[in-house]
């Protein structure tokens, strides 16, 4: 898998090629199931339960918040690389598309920003998130990663 970090997205049918690569290339793995992210509280949750942060999470939904505290919990946890694979994100885009954007522009960030030793950070940590879809919901989501991808560019 050639992305050092960023945000891609993969069919279902490459999942288990993907993990593998991962696995073998040392990457520190995260899983979000998301049958079980019903909301954009619900990922929240999940991100307070399963992910390192410095300082820690708390109270509603505030991504500036999101990305300050897992870029001081990566940091801190020091392992250079790390995957965050999400599979069935569909499901969440359906119900809250306007979130899901921010959301995905804010973990956008943050990988960028693992990697600059002027942000402060000990050394680089190389992040990649993996959207994992079912074939027939895989186009519509790469259309929308890469929409939103070149948002932020053009706001740049």
């Amino acid at each position: 898998m050639k992305l050092l970090n960023g945000i891609c997205c993969i069919s279902s049918k490459d999942n288990s090629y993907v993990y593998k690569d991962l696995e073998d290339t040392g990457y520190n793995m995260h899983n979000i199931k998301g049958n079980d992210i019903k909301s954009i509280e619900d990922l929240f949750k999940w991100f307070k339960k399963e992910l390192p942060q410095d300082p820690p999470l708390s109270g509603r939904v505030n991504f500036d918040a999101l990305v300050d505290s897992l870029w001081g919990g990566f940091d801190y946890q020091g392992k250079e690389k790390v995957a965050i694979i999400w599979t069935n994100p569909m499901k969440l885009i359906k119900k809250d598309k306007d979130r899901f954007r921010i959301l995905i522009e804010c973990l956008k960030e943050l990988t960028e920003t693992l990697t600059l030793e002027e942000y402060g950070i000990n050394k680089p940590i190389f992040l990649k998130i993996i959207l994992v879809e079912d074939d027939n919901l895989f186009v519509e989501l790469n259309k929308l990663i890469k929409e939103i991808q070149n948002n932020v560019i053009k706001k740049a």
